[in-house]
């Protein structure tokens, strides 16, 4: 465990708040709103869901700065309010530093099969995506049609390692528009949301072998 004043908690920052529905789990895009002396944290909440959530319930959520590692945090809501710009005020009292070994990106560029995309309504939906690079965190990617962050994914993919096709899930966490390339204009970023124990460290090992040749040929 990470101590929780050593969680950066800083204005602006992203977010993905986790929410548990009858059709599954599912990750909100917010952010850090501000926090006040008490160490309360300020969250904005997602506003179908504001009158389900609860104070005193807990929530979990990821957060991460880009110079830093992500960290999986746990808090309990203490405040509630509605309008507009729906937010919720937490207090932080426990939190996991990913390992920083998880986000060595590795090159893949391969077409991904079998992708689906599950809408906010809930279908899902087959989609067009490349695979841009590939970390024990998650993937780069490109994909034919735009996607939005807090998006879902369920694929599969076959890792160089000769082990046989992986299947996981992850969530859109980045959403850029297009850069220009005709069969795959739009590029994003997933981090993995159920992903086995056995799979990330696969994963995770292929990756660090892959850095450990770069290194001996003299890429990196």
């Amino acid at each position: 465990m990470t101590a929780v004043e050593r969680i950066p908690m800083e204005r602006g920052q992203q977010v993905l708040l986790r929410l548990d529905e009858p059709e599954g789990t599912r990750w909100f895009p917010t952010r850090v709103m501000s926090r006040d002396e008490d160490e309360t944290v300020w969250l904005g909440a997602p506003q179908q869901r504001h009158g389900g959530l609860a104070v005193g319930e807990e929530v979990a959520f990821r957060t991460w700065r880009a110079t830093d590692a992500m960290y999986a945090v746990r808090a309990e809501i203490v405040a509630l309010e509605r309008g507009a710009q729906a937010c919720m005020g937490v207090y932080v009292f426990a939190g996991e530093r990913i390992q920083r070994r998880e986000y060595f990106r590795v090159p893949m560029w391969s077409v991904v099969k079998d992708a689906v995309v599950t809408t906010p309504d809930g279908a899902e939906v087959p989609t067009r995506l490349l695979l841009a690079d590939l970390s024990g965190s998650g993937l780069g990617l490109r994909s034919a049609a735009p996607l939005t962050a807090g998006t879902a994914v369920r694929l599969a993919l076959t890792l160089p390692d000769g082990g046989g096709a992986v299947p996981l899930r992850a969530a859109i966490v980045r959403a850029e528009g297009a850069n220009g390339s005709a069969d795959y204009p739009y590029e994003c970023g997933a981090m993995f949301t159920d992903v086995e124990a056995a799979i990330r460290e696969r994963i995770i090992r292929y990756a660090i072998r892959y850095q450990i040749e770069q290194l001996r040929r003299g890429v990196v």
